[in-house]
């Protein structure tokens, strides 16, 4: 997720009510943190509520203001792609 930064990370699903929510735990690379996904159908489409808690551990607890910036560029990236992986998904299946 970070530049120069590699490591495994380690998910857990907490709950998963498809289609309508995903939780996961996840530690490893010196953070931890809670991720969940809620989709609420809304006139012409559905609306992606992505909630996540992240603690850094370690060296990183230093650069926490400069990760959780990086952080959320990647977080953005993330959900772009998971709406265009729905829309060609939905397109697929008209």
């Amino acid at each position: 997720m970070f530049p120069f930064w590699k490591g495994d990370i380690f998910s857990e699903v907490k709950r998963y009510e498809p289609p309508f929510h995903l939780e996961e735990a996840f530690h490893g690379a010196s953070m931890q943190g809670y991720l969940a996904y809620i989709f609420q159908p809304i006139e012409g489409g559905t609306l992606l509520i992505q909630q996540e808690t992240v603690q850094f551990k370690g060296l990183l607890t230093i650069f926490t203001p400069i990760m959780e910036r990086m952080l959320l560029k990647k977080i953005d990236e993330r959900l772009v792609g998971i709406q265009h992986f729905l829309e060609r998904g939905r397109e697929a299946t008209s």
